[in-house]
């Protein structure tokens, strides 16, 4: 059994709280890691209709604290000895724990499917009108297409269909049950016109690749949206890394007026400028970008940071550049 990195959280919160919610996709381990944690602790599923409206009528008494779990990290998998050998087989098959499986052998496109099919039946259905659930399907569908990319209501809105409050209200519910976060732009002006559009990444890698008809690892290296698949797949690194310490994301980004960016700024015990590069090079024009934001911060506690698909840490002038193996190790 993989032991995830969250349990150690979840023990420190128990120890204060005398509840404790663990939030999550679906899929994700949630009840592996309760029962991995908790063995002599009774286990009751809110499957159970009548205990789920008991907690509905009263969820002040169920939740005193939130881990939010998400799919495994780099550091949960290579612990494991079950990261793959390759950047973009780890990418392309996704994070979720039933792929690694031992004993069940899923493919990924067939439990993707599923997957999906099984989300909108007990996790959606509730909450939007059944007629508009292809509409939904197709919906999910086109945030893939986005991940990575400033969130446009307006364009998705015309792509299925439907109006922009329906665009917002079903965002929220893909936010909600940890399909998708909205990545808020960096709120230090630095003396410059910033943006204040999100941007919208998956949470998987794989269940992007997967909505985008990605059939292979092959059709990814040669898709127009290999940048975009890799930079969801190191953001949700760097939100492991964090919730799996029980600790708020911090993450945002930078850009100005005139698109000047940097994909990711994380303020943490330092400032990091990040830029997330799907290549195996160390090019000296990888850190441009970061090394400007930090020019315009003048913030000496400041660093910069270039997570790209090599396999080797190192920095370089000051730069650090992270191996994919290590985007979710503790370099930070």
């Amino acid at each position: 059994m993989i032991q995830r990195i969250a349990r150690v959280t979840l023990l420190r919160l128990a120890s204060q709280f005398p509840i404790i919610g663990i939030t999550g996709q679906r899929q994700s381990g949630k009840t592996t890691l309760a029962k991995m944690t908790f063995p002599d602790k009774t286990y009751i599923t809110f499957d159970d209709k009548n205990l789920r409206e008991l907690a509905e009528s009263n969820p002040s008494d169920f939740v005193a604290a939130f881990l939010k779990l998400l799919p495994l990290s780099i550091k949960e998998l290579k612990d494991a000895d079950m990261l793959p050998n390759n950047a973009y087989d780890f990418i392309y098959n996704g994070q979720y724990p039933p792929l690694y499986d031992t004993e069940k052998h899923f493919i990924a496109d067939d439990w993707y499917e599923s997957y999906i099919d099984t989300y909108l039946d007990l996790d959606v259905k509730d909450q939007i009108n059944e007629s508009n659930l292809s509409t939904f399907k197709k919906f999910i569908r086109i945030c893939a297409v986005y991940s990575g990319q400033l969130l446009s209501m307006e364009s998705i809105s015309k792509q299925i269909g439907v109006s922009q409050p329906t665009i917002k209200s079903w965002l929220s519910i893909l936010e909600s049950s940890y399909i998708i976060h909205l990545l808020e732009p960096d709120t230090s002006n630095l003396g410059r016109t910033i943006v204040k559009t999100p941007k919208l990444y998956f949470v998987d890698s794989g269940l992007q690749a997967h909505l985008l008809r990605l059939e292979s690892k092959e059709d990814l290296l040669l898709s127009r949206y290999k940048g975009a698949v890799v930079e969801t797949a190191a953001a949700a690194e760097m939100m492991k890394y964090r919730m799996n310490q029980g600790k708020k994301p911090n993450l945002t980004f930078f850009r100005d007026s005139n698109g000047f960016e940097v994909d990711m700024i994380a303020d943490w015990s330092h400032t990091f400028a990040i830029e997330i590069k799907s290549t195996s090079d160390t090019e000296a024009k990888l850190s441009a970008n970061t090394k400007k934001y930090l020019a315009l911060r003048k913030n000496e506690d400041a660093r910069n940071a270039v997570l790209y698909l090599g396999n080797t840490t190192m920095t370089i002038n000051g730069t650090a550049y992270i191996g994919w193996q290590n985007w979710g190790d503790g370099w930070y």
